[in-house]
């Protein structure tokens, strides 16, 4: 139980600060998950993964940075956008002007990969989810004392 303060006050209890400790993870790992799936582009992986358009591409230069990617355009409503990307098998045998298939996002065509992006966007999905958690367990872990002696100090203040 609770013990009572000099004003009729009752400190934290086990229950509230679990609770409190909850919240704070909750809150977190939404905020880290939500900004994280922003700035890895999540939602137009998932469009591309789903409802994808294929088109066919052309090879345009190949660089090594990254272990090997190649940079290639493709053209959707008359107008030509580029990307960057790694090939399956490396890019040994790939030549600059090979044809090459390209998925994209119809809402946002700049938005591309060579070959499927399903393991990728699942990938990537894990890893959100995993950080997020660990983030929310960390941030929750810090505070939540915090609170605690805050809100004690509080109650001993009145």
């Amino acid at each position: 139980m609770a013990d009572e303060t000099a004003h009729g006050k009752t400190k934290p209890g086990l229950f509230r600060v679990l609770a409190v400790g909850g919240a704070i993870m909750a809150l977190t790992c939404t905020l880290c998950f939500v900004g994280l799936a922003l700035s890895f582009q999540l939602p137009g992986m998932y469009r591309m993964a789903r409802h994808g358009a294929w088109t066919e591409g052309w090879i345009t230069a190949k660089t090594e940075d990254h272990g090997g990617n190649v940079l290639y355009s493709f053209r959707v409503n008359d107008r030509i956008y580029t990307g960057r990307g790694g090939m399956v098998g490396g890019i040994e045998g790939v030549r600059v002007g090979d044809h090459v298939s390209v998925l994209y996002d119809p809402e946002n065509p700049a938005m591309s990969s060579v070959g499927s992006v399903d393991q990728y966007f699942w990938d990537v999905t894990v890893f959100l989810v995993a950080t997020s958690v660990g983030f929310g367990l960390v941030c929750s872990a810090f505070y939540t004392p915090f609170w605690y002696v805050w809100r004690k100090r509080k109650m001993n203040l009145r």
